[in-house]
């Protein structure tokens, strides 16, 4: 039995239109309402992926955490440990892979998870009101060098669920949806922290969590369509979205459930629950076509998962549930590094052009 998963296969492609960087080749089309193509063949490995690892002293989360990556380091922010724990801790990787034990944030609190991003040398975030069904946004900014958070604010703004944060083109773009229909809107902060337009996508609704991130000059979103558990993507330019994308792996079945992408080494890579059980699948896209999914171990998620580019390549976070209704949950991670097959076409690529 072959204990390695291979996808997106890419030595056929045009040398000419390679990205050294990564071993993804060639340019990504421009999306359009067809399914993406199947994945033919496959490199990536499973095996690539570390054990599940916990966060620091075995820290407690309830929601989960969200991840950014800022100057090389990793940092998580995540939810306190019970069902009515709404604090929130901040944490970070160190360079070995291990992560430092938590920090309450003080006088800041959500009832759901929380969403990061790295802009202009800061973390910011935007996480909901204290209360569960809240739709209120609040807004705080965290400063690495003095490992401070400056006081939360109450944005204008309101979300079904959080906003999803990520930079691009020099600003920072919050992508949610409205709680009366859930449509989605996006509106963006340049450097001096002044918020644009608030901008409203037309045809484009969603009730599930929202994940963003920047894959080959391009914004990207990824969530549940309407109100169904069908995934779609879709990408912008900087001006104009793509129409949404239905996604299929590349067996042919349909992504469902929330997702989590993030973009690194010519590779979109995307998490999800599966359909039931609440194990982690994998699938990724080199710019052309989706892997077969896989799944990522027998542990399962309680919380919708994160995934951010860092550490050795990939950071991925999940939510680990010990006993019945004892409600023991532990933040816990796992990290992607570039696989030696991708190096070795890539120095193959390099020789062939020398």
């Amino acid at each position: 039995m072959n204990k390695r998963f291979w996808g997106m296969g890419v030595l056929a492609m045009s040398v000419a239109a390679s990205s050294l960087g990564g071993c993804a080749y060639g340019a990504p089309e421009e999306f359009d309402d067809e399914p993406v193509a199947e994945t033919q063949s496959e490199e990536l490995s499973v095996w690539d992926w570390t054990p599940l690892r916990d966060v620091g002293d075995h820290q407690h989360s309830w929601l989960g955490g969200d991840l950014a990556t800022v100057n090389g380091t990793t940092y998580m922010v995540h939810s306190g440990g019970c069902y009515y724990c709404r604090e929130l801790w901040w944490t970070k990787r160190r360079a070995n892979g291990t992560w430092d034990n938590d920090i309450e944030i003080p006088n800041q609190l959500s009832g759901k998870k929380v969403s990061l991003a790295a802009f202009n040398g800061y973390i910011y975030m935007v996480h909901s009101g204290e209360y569960f069904g809240s739709q209120d946004l609040w807004f705080s900014r965290f400063t690495p060098a003095t490992g401070q958070w400056t006081p939360n604010y109450k944005l204008p703004y309101t979300s079904f669920e959080t906003p999803a944060l990520q930079a691009f083109n020099n600003r920072l773009y919050l992508i949610g949806s409205r709680g009366s229909d859930k449509q989605i809107w996006t509106v963006s902060m340049d450097t001096s922290e002044s918020f644009g337009s608030q901008q409203f996508l037309q045809g484009q609704f969603t009730e599930g969590r929202i994940s963003a991130t920047v894959f080959q000059g391009r914004l990207y979103r990824a969530h549940r369509d309407g109100s169904t558990t069908y995934t779609v993507l879709s990408s912008f330019n900087g001006n104009s979205w793509s129409s949404k994308q239905y996604i299929y792996d590349g067996a042919g079945l349909y992504v469902v459930n929330d997702p989590a992408i993030a973009g690194t080494s010519g590779y979109l890579h995307m998490l999800y629950t599966a359909k039931t059980g609440q194990t982690v699948n994998w699938i990724y896209y080199d710019g052309s076509s989706w892997s077969t999914a896989v799944s990522l171990g027998p542990e399962k998620t309680y919380a919708v998962p994160s995934l951010v580019a860092g550490g050795p390549g990939l950071v991925r976070s999940t939510v680990q549930q010990t006993g019945s209704w004892s409600y023991t949950h532990y933040a816990r991670v796992s990290e992607f590094t570039e696989p030696l097959a991708c190096r070795a076409v890539r120095a193959k690529t390099l020789r062939s052009v020398s």
